[in-house]
């Protein structure tokens, strides 16, 4: 996959001192100060701010100068405007939304493991169970009758290898004649042990 990242820098305030002297020609009033940001991008997203710099130039005689190499009363001008200068939010608008989507996804799954145990605890006719078998495969059963601590199950007679296809585990077809019967707790002993997929009640 072709990924679009590097480093952008946009300027966030700059200022022209009437009283400031270019250190260089001496013009006043000429030296122009300015204080950017940089990120790090993902497809022009940016994800991680990497904190603020600047610089300086002289609108008369043309020289410019990084943040690290001022000196004096220039230094302090801009010192002053960088204190007074903060990240935008947006520069870290990516790494939020990625925090953001990771709290969605636990919180579903969150979700799905509570269901999936109410089911297992309180089974009802009609409950298919996707089955984690051997080679990756998935089965499953449904709950044909329930009593006070056992059901009665029919096994699927499908596998897939593939979840986009789970869909074909719930054809009536797929489920072989004859039941067995397994006590209540032991669905809840299958699913803390991982061997059930996923649970589905219509």
């Amino acid at each position: 996959m072709f990924v679009v990242k590097g480093v952008k820098k946009h300027f966030l305030k700059r200022v022209c001192p009437l009283i400031l002297s270019c250190p260089n020609c001496g013009k006043q009033g000429a030296t122009v100060i300015r204080v950017s940001a940089s990120y790090y991008h993902v497809f022009w997203i940016p994800f991680i701010s990497l904190g603020r710099t600047g610089d300086s130039f002289c609108k008369n005689c043309k020289k410019a100068y990084k943040s690290n190499k001022m000196k004096g009363s220039l230094k302090l001008e801009y010192q002053n405007l960088r204190s007074k200068t903060q990240i935008p939010f947006w520069n870290f608008s990516g790494l939020g939304a990625l925090v953001i989507a990771i709290f969605i996804v636990a919180q579903y799954a969150e979700y799905l493991e509570s269901k999936d145990l109410d089911y297992a605890t309180n089974p009802q006719v009609g409950d298919m169970y996707q089955i984690n078998e051997r080679a990756g495969a998935i089965g499953g059963f449904r709950i044909d009758s329930v009593s006070i601590d056992s059901i009665w199950v029919r096994n699927n007679s499908f596998s897939i290898f593939d979840r986009k296809n789970a869909w074909r585990l719930r054809a009536d077809s797929n489920f072989t004649d004859s039941m067995y019967s397994m006590p209540v707790k032991g669905l809840k002993q299958m699913l803390n042990k991982r061997i059930v997929h996923s649970i589905n009640r219509d």
